[in-house]
């Protein structure tokens, strides 16, 4: 089963569990949820989401952001924890599409060695045909 980490930066953690149930929906693959709370903007972080997150071998990560970088910091803290497998970045007010496993199941199988992003073009453009 290929490993696939998710990594959302967190600044509006009312959404979480709305997007933990489209990570969660279908398990087609080993996967790591890394979510990153920026320190500068959340200040309390629910306890029970937490423990929740931390049960389906969820990561919770701490940093504090750098004023005007997009987070491109706290995503670089991240990446660098990361030992293996696929890396996709899933912010924090979307969801995955419900083919999402599906296809990602298919063009991993097909392509093992491909980055993410390249997948994902490929999907796009079968669909769009």
């Amino acid at each position: 089963m290929q490993k696939f980490n998710i990594v959302t930066r967190c600044t509006r953690p009312q959404f979480l569990k709305t997007v933990k149930e489209s990570i969660f929906k279908t398990i087609k693959f080993d996967i790591k949820w890394w979510v990153v709370f920026d320190t500068r903007v959340i200040k309390d972080i629910d306890a029970e989401f937490l423990s929740e997150l931390q049960s389906i071998g969820g990561t919770p990560l701490f940093f504090e952001g750098v004023e005007g970088d997009f987070a491109h910091s706290l995503l670089s803290k991240t990446i660098d924890l990361i030992e293996d497998g696929f890396i996709y970045f899933l912010d924090d007010d979307n969801i995955l599409h419900e083919d999402f496993w599906d296809e990602m199941s298919k063009a991993t199988k097909e392509n093992p060695d491909k980055k993410t992003h390249d997948i994902i073009k490929e999907a796009k453009k079968k669909r769009l045909k």
